[in-house]
């Protein structure tokens, strides 16, 4: 999965709701191989449908928290190749910043750390 973090809330909550459940179903199968092994010592058969049923909802819930992935990097990218950090344009905006914090110090009185240089 991406760890991407970007579009819509209400995506990231539909895309995360799905990874849960498909977590909640692996959970159940887990529980539910545990029974069939339990029962396949006593001799009882009976689990053998519901698993089937379990495999096949974990299977639909991958599946559609795959293409929930592809849609939201399709959308919004995968921000491995492109968004790279401009460094300069960091740089100039942090400087800027720093010059209103001085004037503002100095403004109030306060020396700026770059004053006694």
């Amino acid at each position: 999965m991406s760890n991407q973090r970007g579009g819509k809330p209400a995506d990231q909550e539909i895309a995360a709701e799905r990874i849960k459940e498909a977590r909640q179903l692996n959970r159940s199968i887990n529980a539910t191989l545990a029974r069939i092994l339990a029962d396949l010592q006593a001799g009882r058969l009976d689990e053998v449908r519901d698993l089937a049923v379990k495999q096949k909802q974990l299977e639909t819930a991958i599946a559609q928290a795959q293409k929930l992935e592809a849609e939201f990097n399709e959308r919004f990218g995968t921000g491995i190749e492109s968004d790279e950090i401009d460094i300069e344009r960091a740089r100039f905006e942090i400087g800027c910043r720093l010059a209103r914090i001085r004037r503002c110090c100095r403004e109030k009185g306060l020396p700026a750390a770059d004053e006694g240089d």
